[in-house]
C-alpha cells in the first residue's frame, strides 16, 4: 500500500461503518491499481451510503476493470439516479457503453 492509500486507510480502520472512509479507501486502492482491495472498500461504501454516487461510481469502475460490465453499468445508473449531474458517474457510464459497442 502507498503512502496516499495509507491515508485513506486510517480513518477506514478507525471507523469501518463510515462510508465516506470506505468509499475514499476504494479510490485510493483503485487509482493505485489494487482493483480487488478497492472493490471490497467501495462494496462497503455502497452498503453504508446506498444514495451516495460516488461509492456507486467507485464501485463500477471496479466492476468494469474486473470485467463485470453488467454489473458496472447497473452501478453507474444507480449513481446517476441519485445525483443525475454527476459528472464522474456520467464520463463513467459513456466510456462503459462505447466499450461495450465497440466504438
Amino acid at each position: 500500500m502507498t503512502k496516499r492509500s495509507k491515508c485513506f486507510a486510517a480513518p477506514a480502520e478507525v471507523d469501518p461503518n463510515n462510508g465516506d472512509s470506505q468509499r475514499n479507501l476504494a479510490n485510493a486502492l483503485f487509482d493505485h491499481d489494487l482493483v480487488d482491495d478497492a472493490a471490497v472498500h467501495a462494496a462497503r461504501a455502497v452498503a453504508l451510503q446506498p444514495n451516495d454516487p460516488g461509492a456507486h461510481d467507485v464501485l463500477g469502475r471496479t466492476l468494469a476493470a474486473t470485467g463485470k460490465l453488467v454489473e458496472a453499468r447497473e452501478q453507474f445508473e444507480r449513481a446517476l439516479q441519485v445525483a443525475p449531474g454527476d459528472p464522474d458517474a456520467r464520463a463513467d457510464l459513456a466510456k462503459l457503453q462505447r466499450f461495450m459497442t465497440g466504438r
